[in-house]
């Protein structure tokens, strides 16, 4: 939770600070978003190890990693300034909505 808050944080930042990107702003965006990552791929490890896991689970674990890959995706490409950036933009906006709603469903089943 810490880190995908961290992540959105050092995101704005980042946003408001324009291009070039501020190098520095930049890594640390992508150092939390990879560290958030990993520790959410061990939560699923031990959710998974575990041998109680719902159906509805994996259907959140394969919608996650999805999110996650076009975010990483999205932010790699818009970094380099292929394809259409504001097309990625949006992705890379509106992606992170949808982790943060797939977290509260989490959430709601593993009560």
């Amino acid at each position: 939770m810490v880190g995908f808050v961290l992540t959105v944080i050092f995101g704005f930042w980042l946003s408001h600070l324009g291009k070039p990107y501020h190098q520095i702003v930049f890594n640390f965006h992508k150092l939390i978003a990879l560290a958030a990552v990993v520790m959410v791929g061990l939560q699923f490890s031990k959710w998974f190890k575990s041998g109680e896991i719902q159906p509805q689970l994996i259907l959140l674990v394969v919608l996650i990693a999805i999110l996650t890959i076009i975010l990483f995706a999205s932010g790699a490409l818009m970094s380099l300034e292929k394809l259409n950036y504001d097309l990625l933009r949006l992705l890379h906006r509106i992606a992170p909505v949808g982790l943060a709603l797939l977290g509260v469903w989490i959430f709601l089943v593993q009560r």
